[in-house]
């Protein structure tokens, strides 16, 4: 890395933050040198109205392209969290992105 150390970099999983609140949590913590004690172990929701306009996710057509706009970046970014030497508590190995519940096409609304 150009202008940090592997050691101050901490790449983290959305997935895991929305599966695992604790473990992420930990994460957190431990790389930022805080009692555990000091923050949250579990994170509240945000966005919590309801609309009819709401999409909990996007069609599967467009996360398909999405993927395969940032594929060539997303092999890099795996690349890279193969070779470094990152801090302790980071994922290993990190998980690889994946399509959301793609079953159907429809639109994602509520």
């Amino acid at each position: 890395m150009r202008f940090f150390n592997h050691d101050q970099i901490l790449v983290v999983s959305y997935d895991e933050l929305v599966r695992d609140q604790g473990t992420f949590a930990w994460r957190m913590h431990n790389f930022l040198g805080l009692n555990e004690q000091s923050g949250p172990r579990e994170f509240g929701a945000s966005n919590t109205q309801s609309s009819k306009h709401k999409i909990l996710l996007p069609p599967c057509s467009a996360q398909k392209k999405l993927a395969d706009a940032f594929d060539n970046a997303n092999q890099n970014l795996y690349s890279l969290l193969k070779r470094k030497k990152g801090p302790a508590m980071e994922q290993r190995p990190f998980p690889k992105f994946a399509l959301s519940n793609c079953t159907s096409d429809s639109d994602g609304v509520i």
